[in-house]
């Protein structure tokens, strides 16, 4: 019964270790490898403007992921342009959802100053909703919001 009992006790720690220490399948990617994976559109955007070797890069980087929806707005854009818009969507460094204080200012790659906003539970980064964060990738994080952050002129 002792035997059984410490058997026991040891399989329920490793199973309670492992749950903790064991990353999720897509931590291990970079960004724009899980873009590939789960966003086409987003990934034909990006190729297009020519950023997909930025979120290969070792980063980190935080990434505002705009929505399909968004992105059939300026399907056709100039790729010079596109590519400034979207550098306006990443940003130097891992910020994670708690990161964001509101009223703070965050800069982008492309120099624009973004400003956080929380509403309740919301999280608007220039007044555009978050609507999916913390994807974790090994470069840095991705967050999906539902428009883009910044336009073109």
């Amino acid at each position: 019964m002792k035997t059984t009992l410490h058997a026991f006790t040891l399989t329920f720690l490793l199973l309670f270790v492992s749950a903790f220490t064991v990353q999720k399948p897509a931590a291990g990617k970079m960004l724009m490898e899980q873009i590939c994976d789960s966003r086409p559109l987003l990934k034909e955007t990006l190729m297009q403007a020519g950023l997909s070797g930025v979120l290969m890069d070792t980063g980190p980087y935080t990434f505002f992921a705009p929505s399909d929806a968004a992105l059939g707005k300026y399907k056709n854009t100039d790729p010079g342009k596109l590519k400034n818009i979207l550098m306006s969507h990443v940003v130097p460094g891992r910020l994670l959802q708690d990161d964001f204080k509101d009223g703070s200012k965050i800069t982008t790659l492309s120099g624009k100053e973004l400003t956080v906003f929380r509403k309740g539970d919301q999280l608007l980064i220039n007044g555009v909703r978050l609507t999916s964060g913390n994807q974790m990738a090994q470069n840095g994080v991705m967050h999906q919001v539902e428009n883009w952050l910044v336009t073109p002129n």
